[in-house]
């Protein structure tokens, strides 16, 4: 690994898109393995670090390259995304099922002494 490597390794543990960005910019390669020998793609997909993930596939990181495990970067993200359904009411205040995001709150507002019940036709 390469000091640059390094460096874009340790500012995509970070979430610097700015740096990641500079150092792919400099020819840091995108693909470049981490310190558990995974692609720096698989840190910023398991961090949630949707701007560097977004930074290294533009500079030509490979999502459908197949890991040690059979996964790929993008299966992993895939796998790894939360549920728009598995929010309750309250995450509306998060701009989750809000009108500004486009998302759709999944949950209605339960009777009182009933549970929580999803709308008919959301898939969770």
């Amino acid at each position: 690994m390469t000091e640059r490597d390094a460096a874009l390794a340790a500012a995509v543990r970070a979430g610097d898109t700015a740096r990641v960005r500079d150092l792919l910019g400099a020819g840091a390669d995108p693909d470049a393995a981490g310190q558990d020998g995974l692609p720096v793609l698989c840190t910023a997909v398991a961090a949630f670090a949707y701007e560097v993930a977004e930074a290294l596939v533009e500079a030509g990181a490979d999502p459908d390259r197949e890991l040690p495990d059979g996964t790929t970067p993008l299966l992993r993200a895939i796998e790894g995304a939360p549920r728009r359904c598995s929010r309750p009411p309250s995450a509306a205040s998060h701009g989750y099922g809000s009108p500004r995001s486009g998302a759709r709150n999944c949950w209605r507002r339960p009777a009182a002494g009933t549970r929580r019940a999803r709308r008919p036709g959301c898939a969770a």
